[in-house]
């Protein structure tokens, strides 16, 4: 359930428009309506789903009420979480668990983030097969109506053309092929490319901090058709030119390139569904009203899946190395 880029930022919009709702005529009853956020990713050692409700009240500061708890997370009595593999009839209870807790903290914003209700069931209890139809359950108090949606498990995707170790050359005049395979059930992609590099004050090598650039080559990418293969070119100057923008030119700032990992998200169908309904209202012509889109029955918000895969410690050429520390664009980062 981390972040993903892209797809993440597109569903993050989605939460914020419907967790609340200050347009309801005052007199309007209140109904329960809950929103709900999950992408499962079968390789994980956890899945998560998080369960927040819509709240409507006609007096005070909407600002002030996204704060309190109470307003957006249901009692632990009140609901009762389950994600079911609907090829054997597995069901699997989620329990409630603190997210900041969890190493899933959330970000500051206009809704409390602490404490940071999930729901989490350990992957061990509920193995999950590539291609399987996966259902998710919410049963909730009061004779109301369960909560539910399916959708289907991503398999995996695997980098092609690059194995773990490779070099890789980027030049300021060429273009760079990335592709991957994966199956046809995933079908949007985010792409990137985390760059490390060790930094240190010059005098102080022995003090040098290992960090990561996470540079995203590419966002929102369809699926090639019945293809089982996906291609992206990206611009061999644009590597140099996200490092300049992205790190502080210092004299007495050194660094030194030690490999770089390529990352490939795929997501299901319904996060690629939402994310074209909302670059369609969104353009010079459009209503600028994003229309709301859920696959959630009973409620509001997306329930998916995701899948990643990589290659690792890629190295870059001696000709790319050489534009790094000398390079018009990156000469005064100091790469030794």
């Amino acid at each position: 359930m981390k972040n993903i880029g892209y797809l993440i930022l597109a569903l993050a919009l989605l939460l914020s428009q419907n967790a609340c709702k200050d347009e309801f005529q005052l007199n309007a009853p209140w109904k329960d309506i809950p929103v709900v956020y999950g992408m499962i990713n079968r390789t994980d050692t956890a899945y998560y789903i998080r369960v927040e409700k819509v709240f409507i009240n006609p007096e005070g500061d909407i600002n002030e009420i996204a704060q309190n708890p109470d307003s957006i997370y249901y009692p632990e009595d009140a609901i009762t979480v389950f994600l079911i593999d609907l090829e054997s009839g597995t069901k699997k209870q989620l329990q409630r668990v603190d997210g900041n807790l969890e190493g899933y903290p959330r970000e500051s914003g206009p809704f409390a983030d602490q404490p940071n209700y999930l729901y989490k069931l350990k992957a061990s209890l509920l193995p999950l097969d590539e291609n399987a139809p996966l259902g998710l359950s919410i049963e909730r108090q009061g004779n109301l109506d369960d909560v539910t949606a399916e959708a289907t498990v991503l398999g995996e995707i695997s980098p092609s053309g690059l194995i773990d170790g490779s070099q890789v050359t980027f030049k300021y005049d060429q273009q760079n092929s990335f592709r991957w395979t994966s199956g046809t059930e995933a079908r949007i992609f985010d792409v990137e490319m985390h760059i490390h590099y060790d930094e240190w004050e010059a005098g102080h090598s022995q003090d040098a901090v290992s960090k990561t650039l996470v540079w995203t080559m590419a966002r929102g990418v369809a699926h090639s058709g019945s293809s089982s293969t996906t291609v992206i070119k990206v611009d061999g100057i644009d590597f140099y030119t996200t490092l300049a923008s992205s790190l502080e030119a210092k004299p007495t700032t050194l660094r030194q390139f030690t490999g770089m990992d390529l990352i490939v998200i795929g997501a299901g169908q319904a996060i690629e569904e939402y994310i074209n309904i909302t670059q369609a209202n969104t353009g010079i012509t459009a209503s600028q009203d994003i229309p709301t889109y859920t696959n959630i029955e009973g409620g509001l918000g997306l329930f998916s899946s995701i899948s990643k895969g990589g290659v690792f410690g890629l190295q870059l050429s001696s000709t790319s190395l050489d534009l790094l520390k000398n390079g018009e664009y990156t000469a005064d980062l100091n790469f030794q």
